[in-house]
């Protein structure tokens, strides 16, 4: 009971239980940030801004410590000379089909679009995932209190069954 209260009450440990926990099975975490990531390059490559640039201020300042890791690697990979897609899909903030397609759209125009369809398809993912959970969890939530107040009602009425059994 007290770790529930402490858990609903305090959001550091919940925010770790969710990304340990859940976000593992899930890989709920991962896909949000990538979207995250995927949403603010389309913005300033459509304001003209490169996205290494992008990818450096990132590295720099974005709030999630572990995505702020990898970015890291890959903005020292681009200055190695490796191409900015391929070093994102190494470290996986994007899949094989995704790096293809924007290795395929590098001279081209729409790339901004590209990446907001990318990043719009991550938040679909997520949502998605998180509404088969919920699919999941609900029946089983339903199951322990039932439980839960078919044990309490036997509480109260046992003693009472008892009682009346000791009058007759």
């Amino acid at each position: 009971m007290v770790l529930l209260l402490w858990v609903a009450f305090f959001p550091r440990p919940r925010r770790s239980l969710c990304r340990s926990c859940i976000g593992r099975i899930l890989r709920i975490h991962g896909d949000i940030c990538s979207g995250e990531v995927l949403t603010v390059m389309a913005a300033c490559d459509s304001g003209g801004k490169p996205v290494e640039e992008t990818v450096a201020a990132l590295a720099q300042w974005h709030y999630e410590s572990g995505l702020r890791r990898k970015l890291r690697v890959v903005q020292n990979e681009i200055k190695r000379g490796t191409h900015l897609w391929q070093s994102m899909f190494q470290r996986g903030l994007l899949t094989s089909n995704e790096q293809h397609l924007l290795t395929e759209s590098q001279d081209h125009e729409n790339r901004p679009w590209i990446l907001r369809c990318l990043a719009q398809s991550r938040r679909r993912r997520v949502n998605y995932k998180l509404e088969a959970m919920a699919e999941i969890l609900m029946p089983i939530l339903v199951s322990i209190m039932g439980i839960f107040v078919l044990l309490q009602s036997l509480a109260v009425v046992m003693p009472l069954q008892q009682l009346i059994m000791g009058l007759l």
